[in-house]
């Protein structure tokens, strides 16, 4: 089993130490006992505890949602199946958020080439509806660079 100091550690996982740190203030990784001499020392589980957390947050999930699967680990079989319901859950939040970006791209699009269909007085059209619509004078200035 290799033996690490938190800088080690830190740097083979690819995190800053006050990372690591943090992992222990959450309770997501557990703190080495304090030696009677010199450095804590972490072990390979820690490393890969370390990994596994980065690799979760890379997936999506939260340090609450990590930690409430890491309590699953005792147990293959539970933590097993928590994952695979927790893996199905983030897949359709991000297929959601997908669909709503999808929207919003679409709705960017279409102001935005509204903005470029000027009239032949050289208004911009957005602003035209926004009037329209509200009441309110938007103040007309030539618009250039569009």
């Amino acid at each position: 089993m290799s033996r690490r100091t938190i800088g080690k550690l830190a740097r083979e996982a690819n995190v800053n130490v006050e990372t690591i740190r943090f992992y222990e203030r959450r309770g997501l990784l557990k703190r080495p006992p304090e030696p009677t001499t010199g450095w804590r020392e972490y072990g390979d589980a820690a490393f890969w505890s370390v990994c596994y957390i980065r690799q979760a947050q890379k997936l999506g999930f939260s340090l609450k949602e990590i930690k409430k699967l890491r309590m699953n680990f005792e147990d293959r079989g539970t933590f097993c199946r928590s994952l695979h319901e927790a893996l199905g859950t983030k897949l359709r939040e991000t297929d959601e958020e997908i669909r709503r970006l999808t929207m919003m791209k679409e709705d960017i699009q279409k102001t935005l080439m509204g903005c470029l269909s000027m009239s032949v007085g050289g208004e911009c059209a957005v602003a035209a509806r926004y009037e329209n619509r509200t009441g309110m004078k938007v103040k007309k200035t030539p618009v250039r660079g569009v």
